[in-house]
């Protein structure tokens, strides 16, 4: 599965991590499967883990996502965002994601290294 998630509720965080290319489908079978998981609550922080990730071939994915974030922003209901990338292409991507969706999530930040959004997270 490319997209996993795990929550840590003590920490009021979920990590996602995602890998290789990603389909609309994994999206959408990502958000439902975190939406269903019995840990889930609004108002957790999210650590997009998108190191290992290939570039999507155009902007429709990144759309998509923002799309659907905007769609299910009620259910959602995230606190700060980070997300984490690997190369420049994805830095770019990533970026669009943030601007698109910045009317739901303001609190949204992209990241190079891990460390670096742990500790925005971690309010450091």
């Amino acid at each position: 599965m490319p997209i996993r998630h795990t929550i840590d509720a003590r920490a009021g965080r979920i990590r996602v991590t995602r890998s290789g290319a990603i389909s609309l489908h994994d999206e959408n079978d990502a958000y439902r499967a975190r939406l269903a998981d019995p840990l889930y609550r609004s108002g957790l922080d999210v650590l997009v883990d998108s190191r290992e990730v290939d570039p999507p071939d155009d902007a429709r994915t990144v759309r998509h996502v923002a799309d659907h974030v905007a769609r299910h922003a009620t259910a959602l209901r995230c606190r700060r965002v980070a997300l984490v990338v690997g190369s420049e292409v994805m830095y770019g991507m990533a970026r669009m994601y943030q601007i698109l969706s910045e009317e739901w999530y303001p609190d949204t930040a992209v990241f190079r290294e891990l460390e670096a959004a742990e500790a925005w997270l971690d309010g450091n």
